[in-house]
């Protein structure tokens, strides 16, 4: 079949270029029976081979048309492709006339007005938006509807043959279209359809500063506003509005630009607040998400989205228009207005609980641009304040409520961390050097304890980067502690700043001095210095060459991550892990009490710092349970062996940075 296709694509394009339409109507027809018996018969057309490659042709035989001047043809082609395809039993398939559609696109730009009139453009809009559908009921299958009619308004625009009263009507003619997509096609997916085509149009308006295009557009959809659902229209406002409060307030542009654009905005408010009659308080929300992703696709600064400027914008207009209508924020959705999304808030603008400069600023601008009536500005900020904490206050009592419940994956977690810190005792440096003495001296016994204060939040989840992080404090801890514990028992202990010029020479001469005393030899050496060492850059070549024979003589030379000098006679002194336990504990309610002292007070409330200088206030009640749930500690005793001869060998020296 392929072959065929491929000789009757061959021939179909010979025909077109010899002028012979009627053997060209022939072969075309043809290709239409072949593609009427593939959705017969193929039960996933969009994943059959042949399916694509007759499209392919199809789409080569448009453009064929197009290039010798048969544009009708070519659309009256494609539109006859779409009625094969909706009138059969398979359902939302796409439909690719990419290359030729484009083509025309391109070509729309230097057409006339009674050509671009002539054109079947009204029911190649019908068929395509009839098609649209839902492929496996989840992806949305619109055949670049959107971007097809924003190609079609740019391609007019560009137009220098039209006259602006021409431009105008073929504009009304699309938006027209628009307004009846769903008479078209009545499935709830054209509303996203309808959305996407409106705000495409709009947005390019906007960027290609097509004012009075822009006004007419928005004029017809306030006109036409019955035709449309609500929520759509709705949508549109908020999104239009919002793109228009980043350019005036956020980017920065010319007088005469900005001027117009503000005069837009101020107009185009009133239409916004009208649409938002229809709505119960706060419900506009339930659009943020869908017009936050919208205008991070459109705003493309050199191919890469500003999306966290656009993020913050979004976020900034939405707060600020449940403000100036005196709605309550606590009452949006917690699926829309979610613990991370109140952070973003929070974090910028109520730093220490202060109100920023900035925020108060750009409210100011907001209201003087969208109010018309006098505004208390610091009493609406006042109230966000209180309810934005409130609201951030609730999200974080129920976080540490159910993570302090979560026993089991908290006893996972402590149990992996176990694990962990046991594997690097087993790799420790220092005690890699130990042997077991045999005829010792003296055997102690030390607990080596260390608590480590965190968040219930980093235990009780399953974040393997937070246990790797206690890992190495707790493994950073231990090495500290087992060298103040060997300095205690009898190593010599000195530092040298990493500046002296002869640490070498120095660190000799205190091996020296301990094997004279003790009449022992040094045979274990520990280091984070390597001769090649750039740290010792200030030394002679005589010094590393006496440094680099020093490591070579020890019996064991272990190299460290940290930058000291250490070394012992493992004859002398013995140290050995016994057990290692691992455990989170919680404040006691004397602690919590001692605690409480030590919080700031505003008025009746504590003032908990919960995360980035974010202060809430908590009863005292509150309060006493935050701090129970959310501050614990997990405690690590390393219990410890030491066995000892009477003369203990052994040096730690510190490189001193500071």
């Amino acid at each position: 079949m392929d072959k065929i296709l491929n000789q009757l694509f061959n021939d179909t394009i010979n025909e077109i270029d010899n002028q012979n339409l009627n053997i060209f109507e022939e072969n075309i027809s043809l290709m239409y029976e072949i593609l009427e018996k593939i959705l017969e018969e193929s039960v996933q057309p969009n994943k059959s081979n042949l399916y694509k490659s007759l499209l392919l042709y199809l789409d080569l035989i448009c453009k064929q048309l197009l290039d010798r001047g048969l544009e009708q043809t070519a659309i009256d082609l494609i539109i006859k492709v779409y009625k094969i395809i909706n009138k059969s039993k398979q359902d939302n398939l796409f439909v690719y006339f990419g290359d030729s559609i484009n083509m025309l696109l391109k070509q729309m730009r230097e057409y006339r007005f009674n050509q671009l009139l002539q054109l079947h453009w009204d029911q190649l809009i019908y068929h395509m938006v009839s098609n649209a559908g839902l492929n496996d009921n989840e992806v949305l299958v619109d055949n670049n509807i959107p971007t097809f009619i924003q190609s079609m308004y740019t391609s007019i625009n560009e137009n220098k043959i039209l006259e602006s009263n021409d431009k105008e009507y073929l504009l009304d003619r699309i938006l027209e279209d628009v307004f009846r997509f769903e008479y078209y096609n009545n499935a709830d997916y054209t509303k996203i359809i309808i959305f996407r085509t409106l705000n495409n149009l709009l947005l390019i308006m906007i960027r290609i500063k097509d004012r009075s295009s822009l006004k007419r557009a928005l004029e017809m959809v306030r006109a036409k506003k019955i035709h449309l659902d609500s929520t759509v229209v709705t949508k549109v406002y908020l999104t239009i509005s919002a793109y228009l409060y980043y350019l005036v307030y956020k980017e920065g542009m010319e007088e005469i630009d900005k001027r117009e654009y503000i005069l837009i905005f101020e107009n185009l408010k009133e239409q916004l607040l009208d649409s938002l009659e229809f709505y119960d308080t706060h419900q506009f929300w339930m659009h943020y998400k869908a017009i936050k992703l919208e205008l991070k696709r459109w705003e493309l600064i050199d191919g890469d989205s500003k999306w966290l400027m656009m993020d913050n914008v979004v976020r900034e207009y939405f707060l600020f228009l449940t403000i100036i209508n005196d709605l309550d924020l606590t009452s949006v959705s917690q699926d829309i207005l979610t613990e991370a999304e109140l952070f973003s808030i929070i974090n910028p603008y109520l730093n220490k609980n202060q109100l920023s400069e900035n925020l108060v600023y750009m409210y100011k601008q907001f209201v003087e641009a969208f109010s018309n009536e006098d505004r208390n500005i610091y009493a609406d900020m006042k109230r966000f304040k209180e309810e934005a904490l409130l609201m951030y206050k609730y999200f974080r009592l129920k976080e540490v409520r159910e993570d302090s419940k979560n026993e089991e994956q908290i006893e996972e977690n402590l149990k992996n961390l176990k694990f962990e810190i046991e594997k690097g005792l087993r790799v420790s440096p220092i005690l890699d050097g130990m042997i077991v003495l045999k005829e010792a001296e003296e055997v102690k016994h030390h607990t080596l304890e260390q608590n480590i204060n965190t968040p219930v939040t980093f235990i009780a989840n399953q974040r393997n980067y937070s246990i790797d992080s206690f890992k190495q404090t707790i493994l950073h801890t231990f090495e500290r502690n087992l060298i103040h514990t060997l300095i205690q028992y009898g190593f010599i202990n000195e530092s040298i700043p990493h500046t002296h010029p002869q640490k070498i020479n120095n660190l000799l001469k205190l091996v020296e001095r301990i094997n004279k005393i003790n009449v022992s030899n040094i045979n274990v050496f520990i280091s984070g210095i390597a001769p090649d060492s750039p740290q010792l850059y200030q030394e002679d070549d005589i010094s590393k060459l006496a440094y680099t024979n020093f490591t070579n003589a020890v019996e064991k030379y272990i190299i460290a991550n940290q930058r000291y000098w250490l070394g012992y006679d493992n004859r002398t002194i013995s140290v050995r892990v016994k057990n290692c336990e691992v455990k989170m504990v919680k404040m006691n309610e004397s602690e919590i009490r001692e605690k409480l002292t030590e919080i700031q007070k505003e008025k009746d409330k504590y003032l908990i710092n919960v995360t980035n200088e974010i202060y809430l206030p908590f009863t005292k009640e509150e309060a006493m349970e935050y701090l129970f749930l959310n501050n614990v500690k997990i405690q690590v005793n390393i219990e410890l062996v030491v066995e000892k001869n009477d003369n203990v060998s052994g040096f730690y020296m510190k490189i001193k940075y500071s």
